[in-house]
């Protein structure tokens, strides 16, 4: 008979297992440190055990809703907000470690916190399952009473040969690339302090621009320092003439890559210069030369019909990925609370509107 156990720490054979299961990036140790540390999130390590064997395990993590706006605010409403609007969040769980139990992992696990959040929680929010799980998982979740929201990515193949990856990518990105090349653009690889000061500038005029949300430095600082330790992620970044251009980051696990901060600086656009679809070709051509199996271009609403999200699914098809769809499962415990979340959205979108223009 099968049990499930809840652990504050992670035990020492926990990413190897992650690793040996073909999970995710995000179900690991080191991912998880870093929400706690650079946005407060509390963690907790979910296993099921058949007797002593570990059959599926799942990291869940939660905070206050809203808790990237919150981290570095006051800490005392930091801890209103968290206790009145505990969310809970996960990131392609669980991890399936003995197939001939996944279904009962699965019920037990979302059984067991969906009890959790009906005592002391808000809400369990965007839970995404590992990419093409089967139909039946999705069920599980609609028998509870969760809802979902359709969300996907695209991958791309980098064990294919680089000319056939050449020949995917669509005829104006090859173009581009061959601008990039005849303007002697250079990649580098961020690993001094010098380096990702320059990275985090970028970050920081892309999201000024784009009217998106820019963390504290030690927010980023945060995330380099524990993940580029465990070599876990890849930042690399172009500049010219002492100038910030592009960059990209790559999570990294189990042979596959995730791409994550894209970023392209004010002086690129004045220049013209091609600096994000240069590094996105270098990122693909890197995977295939080191051995990793695929490319995540992560991130994608492939059925809205909203036109940002259009333009950004159809930048990423450009690269030779095929699309993934998956949907993230959410459910409220407190209609009171919800109505209070809701008018609180309206008061922030007015404010946007109102500074944008």
């Amino acid at each position: 008979m099968l049990e499930i156990k809840e652990l504050k720490r992670a035990d020492s054979e926990w990413d190897k297992r992650v690793l040996e299961s073909d999970g995710s990036f995000y179900q690991t140790i080191s991912y998880s440190k870093y929400l706690e540390k650079a946005l407060g999130m509390e963690l907790i390590y979910l296993v099921v055990k058949n007797k002593e064997e570990i059959v599926g395990q799942m990291v869940f993590h939660f905070g206050p809703r809203f808790a990237k706006y919150l981290k570095n605010r006051n800490r005392i409403t930091f801890k209103i907000v968290s206790r009145f609007l505990k969310t809970g969040y996960s990131i392609r769980g669980p991890t399936i470690i003995n197939n001939n139990y996944k279904k009962e992992i699965y019920s037990m696990i979302i059984e067991y916190l969906d009890e959790k959040f009906k005592k002391s929680g808000f809400m369990i929010q965007d839970w995404s399952l590992p990419i093409n799980e089967e139909e039946w998982a999705h069920q599980l979740f609609y028998d509870k009473g969760f809802y979902s929201d359709s969300w996907g990515t695209i991958v791309v193949n980098t064990t294919k040969a680089e000319e056939e990856l050449w020949k995917n990518l669509k005829k104006s990105r090859r173009n581009i690339v061959r601008r990039g090349i005849n303007l002697g653009l250079k990649v580098k690889e961020a690993r001094t302090k010098k380096d990702y000061d320059m990275v985090i500038s970028i970050i920081k005029e892309t999201s000024k621009r784009n009217n998106i949300f820019f963390h504290p430095q030690r927010y980023y600082r945060t995330l380099f320092d524990i993940l580029s330790k465990k070599e876990m992620s890849k930042t690399f970044f172009i500049e010219e003439k002492g100038k910030g251009v592009a960059t990209i980051t790559m999570y990294l696990f189990g042979r596959r890559a995730i791409q994550t901060m894209v970023a392209h600086s004010d002086y690129s656009l004045q220049n013209q210069i091609p600096g994000t679809d240069f590094l996105e070709w270098h990122n693909i051509k890197w995977c295939h030369d080191n051995g990793y199996l695929t490319y995540d271009l992560a991130g994608i609403r492939p059925d809205s019909s909203d036109k940002k999200d259009i333009s950004l699914k159809e930048y990423k098809q450009r690269w030779g990925g095929d699309i993934i769809r998956y949907p993230y499962f959410s459910k409220e415990y407190s209609k009171s609370k919800k109505g209070f979340v809701n008018k609180l959205m309206k008061v922030k979108r007015f404010l946007v509107k109102l500074s944008s223009g």
